[in-house]
C-alpha cells in the first residue's frame, strides 16, 4: 500500500484525531495545528496502527492516547479529549471502544 506524503511528514504520536468530511480527512494534531488530506478516512483506518488508532463513529478516527475520559449520559456516550474538544461514540462503536478502553468506563 502506498504511503501518502502526509504520513511521511508527520510522527503517528502527534495525531490527536482524524475527522472525515466527503471524500477529505483532516488531521488534528496535539499542538493544535490541522492539515488536509484528499485521501479518504477509510483509506487511514487501514493504514494507522490498529492498537492505537480507534474509530468512535462514521467520520472520527481518535488516537487512544488523546482520549482523557468517557461521558456517559443516559443513552449516549461522548469521549473528551485532552484539547477540551467533546466527540459523540456513535451505538455499534460503543462496545468496541470499551474493549480496547476499559479504563476509560470504571466509574460506569
Amino acid at each position: 500500500m502506498k504511503i501518502p506524503k502526509i504520513l511521511k511528514n508527520i510522527n503517528q504520536e502527534t495525531i490527536g484525531y482524524l475527522e472525515s468530511s466527503n471524500n477529505y480527512t483532516h488531521f488534528y494534531l496535539r499542538d493544535g495545528k490541522s492539515i488536509v488530506s484528499a485521501y479518504n478516512i477509510k483509506f487511514f483506518e487501514k493504514l494507522l496502527n490498529n492498537a492505537d488508532f480507534i474509530k468512535i463513529s462514521r467520520s472520527n478516527l481518535v488516537n487512544v492516547s488523546f482520549i482523557q475520559k468517557a461521558l456517559i449520559e443516559k443513552n449516549t456516550c461522548s469521549i473528551m479529549l485532552l484539547n477540551g474538544n467533546v466527540m459523540n461514540v456513535s451505538r455499534r462503536k460503543l462496545n468496541k471502544l470499551r474493549e480496547n478502553c476499559p479504563l476509560l468506563f470504571l466509574n460506569y
